[in-house]
């Protein structure tokens, strides 16, 4: 990169793709050596020594920024799945620099957290902290509260703490609760703000106001410093900062819960510890805030780290991680009970800081919550909330694909099958009852109609809302499912190792009658519980509704109506073509084509070929290479293409790849910074 001139940014996307959180670009910074260098800089030891001060000030957050302000607004808005998937912080607000009045500009830039955060059920977490406790270790804390948190991952350097002053990070949790001793675990999905260095009214304060107002929790951070100093009156004092932060809005205060967190240089001297919480509950009991926790935290800089045994970190980290647990748990209780979803949007942040912004006069504690409503999410409810894990889902969403697959099937069944077979005639009874289905049942229905107006005419957002409202669908159902399916298939197991034993048995010992009727009953229930696995795995597929699932039937609706166009979709071969190039399109933010399809498995398609001809600028870009993997089920396949060549399969425990997908990828970092040229361009991945 040093020596090619190139920019930073695509290399910043190539290592998020890979899954290696910008760690294989900190590896090789340290190797521009002078010996590396001298050419470029050309004996120039001041040019040398200004190189080697800048790059030993590059962070991780740094480098996200740059590549963030060298794309386009489009390929901002990609980026950030793939800072989260990372597990880094996506920069929400930051410094950058104004090319037009040579300054530094602080910039909010909502295109960041616009994908991840269109639409969400998640609790949202706001932490912000005085001046006093600027510098503490606020940050750092955050993988004792959120143990799925890495402190590798957060952006705690004292290298850049200057340019994250201010500043707003995004995080994204899964907090695990235990709510009661003899229960598992539960999990609660947090988005967390993480508010670096100072609340400045001429930078970050009207957007603090806007995302406590959609706070389910609100972390204040405070030193013994922070106590007032002289009695103030009932109204409070305006450099009280726990009196400025609890009544920016009266919103949220009575809803939102409260966590203040006193930074104690005493924390391992409990008693002293708990005084000092008593000290601040008791001053502020007068102002009667609701829902609020008090508790405290060791200073967790570097230098009152170092100062302490391994034996005291220990101590302190278990206490740290129990403390919270308790509190959040009690905070998770009260949530459930109000059943109130604070945060759904990020145009719901987006639409009050700029409704604050346009009306500097805004009675702050008046301000009210706007409920964000999306058309695609109402028409999705019409569609989706009728269906269950016991309708006939795929006969209903998808009975093209459905009905094709069935006859397909028994059409195989039946070419194997010989002449004088007795099961022949209910077989071709049932072709001839499946076809008759079809023909009734397969008509251009509401998902069909649904699916050419989202791929036709709406927008990226709108087609984002539809994959997250059908995950939250999905996860209504298959969890259980799962859970049931591996309990079944775990007492299968033992099952099995009792028949083995039995058949053993029966094999030394041909005259054990009652070994060998103990044996046909050990075989009639382990068919029984093959009946019931076949029958979960068909249920999973049944609630396995996935946008690539009605893509694949629109593939097949468009090879049925091929020939003759219904004259319910005016201009049918244009409305399709326009449908496959915009796939094409999404290929390059990661979808992928479904190539070899459905059971049995099939693959031709129009559209298809149309969306593959769209993808295809192979004559100006040279030759594709093409990368297949083969191996076993559930052998990490599609895990492996994804990490090794940053592409974007679906995958997950249990999930069988069927057939063959296609995605698009990149085989090197090129000059232009646009992601969605970047990420994919010469090599197909299958």
């Amino acid at each position: 990169m040093v020596f090619s001139g190139q920019r930073v940014a695509p290399y910043v996307v190539d290592s998020l793709k890979r899954y290696h959180a910008i760690n294989d670009i900190h590896e090789v910074l340290p190797k521009c050596t002078y010996e590396k260098l001298k050419t470029i800089i050309k004996n120039n030891v001041d040019l040398y020594s200004s190189f080697m001060n800048m790059i030993e000030n590059v962070t991780t957050r740094i480098l996200l920024i740059i590549a963030i302000e060298s794309m386009t607004y489009d390929s901002q808005r990609h980026l950030s799945h793939f800072i989260k998937r990372n597990d880094l912080p996506i920069p929400f607000s930051y410094y950058s620099w104004n090319n037009i009045t040579n300054k530094i500009d602080y910039k909010i830039n909502f295109n960041c957290i616009l994908e991840p955060l269109c639409l969400t059920k998640d609790h949202l977490c706001l932490q912000i902290g005085s001046d006093s406790a600027i510098g503490m270790g606020k940050s750092s804390l955050l993988p004792y509260i959120f143990t799925d948190k890495r402190k590798q991952s957060l952006s705690t350097s004292a290298t850049d703490a200057a340019y994250r002053n201010s500043c707003i990070d995004v995080l994204f949790s899964k907090l695990q609760l235990k709510l009661q001793p003899d229960i598992s675990a539960s999990i609660a999905p947090y988005i967390i703000f993480d508010v670096h260095g100072q609340v400045d009214k001429n930078k970050n304060l009207l957007l603090i106001k806007s995302i406590q107002l959609y706070a389910s929790v609100q972390m204040l951070y405070i030193t013994k410093n922070d106590f007032p100093r002289s009695s103030i009156s009932k109204n409070g004092d305006e450099n009280d900062f726990l009196f400025r932060c609890m009544n920016y809005s009266q919103a949220s205060s009575s809803v939102t819960a409260t966590i203040v967190i006193i930074f104690d240089q005493d924390y391992d001297n409990q008693i002293k510890s708990g005084e000092l919480v008593n000290q601040f509950e008791q001053y502020y009991s007068k102002y009667q805030w609701s829902n609020i926790y008090w508790t405290t935290a060791p200073p967790l800089d570097s230098a009152s780290i170092q100062s302490i045994t391994e034996f005291k970190k220990k101590t302190r980290t278990q206490r740290l991680i129990e403390q919270f647990s308790v509190i959040f748990g009690k905070v998770h209780v009260k949530a459930q009970e109000k059943k109130d979803l604070l945060f759904r949007s990020s145009f719901s942040i987006q639409t009050m800081y700029y409704q604050l912004t346009g009306n500097q006069k805004s009675d702050y504690e008046r301000l009210k919550r706007s409920d964000i409503k999306f058309e695609t999410e109402e028409e999705l409810k019409e569609l989706f909330e009728k269906l269950s894990d016991d309708s006939d889902n795929l006969k209903l969403v998808t009975p093209m694909s459905y009905y094709q697959s069935q006859l397909d099937n028994i059409k195989k069944k039946l070419e194997a099958m010989p002449p004088t077979a007795s099961e022949k005639s209910e077989l071709e009874k049932g072709l001839e009852q499946i076809r008759s289905e079809k023909e009734s049942k397969c008509k251009l229905n509401s998902y069909h109609k649904f699916m050419i107006q989202l791929l036709h005419s709406r927008t990226y957002m709108d087609l984002l809302i539809t994959e997250m409202y059908l995950e939250t669908w999905r996860n209504k159902y298959v969890p259980h499912l799962k859970e049931k399916r591996e309990q079944l298939k775990t007492g299968k197991d033992e099952h099995l190792k009792i028949l083995h034993k039995l058949q053993d048995k029966v094999l030394k010992n041909h005259t054990d009658i009652e070994s060998k009727n103990e044996l046909g009953r050990i075989l009639s229930k382990n068919d029984e519980m093959k009946q019931k696995l076949i029958k979960l795995d068909d249920k999973l597929t049944n609630v396995d509704l996935t946008i690539g699932l009605m893509c694949d039937e629109l593939y097949a609706l468009c090879e049925q109506l091929y020939d003759a166009p219904p004259s319910t979709i005016p201009d049918f071969h244009i409305v399709f073509d326009k449908i496959a190039k915009n796939i094409a399109n999404l290929v390059y933010k990661g979808f992928a084509i479904h190539v070899l399809r459905h059971r049995p498995l099939v693959c031709q398609s129009h559209m298809m070929a149309s969306a593959i001809k769209y993808l295809g600028k192979a004559e100006a870009e040279g030759p594709v290479i093409v990368l297949t993997v083969v191996g076993e089920q559930s052998s990490a396949k599609s895990s492996l293409l994804n990490a090794t060549f940053g592409a974007n399969f679906r995958v997950s425990a249990g999930r069988c790849t069927i057939g063959i997908y296609l995605e698009k990828v990149s085989d090197d970092a090129f000059e232009k910074c646009d992601i969605a040229r970047f990420i994919y361009r010469k090599t197909v991945v299958l």
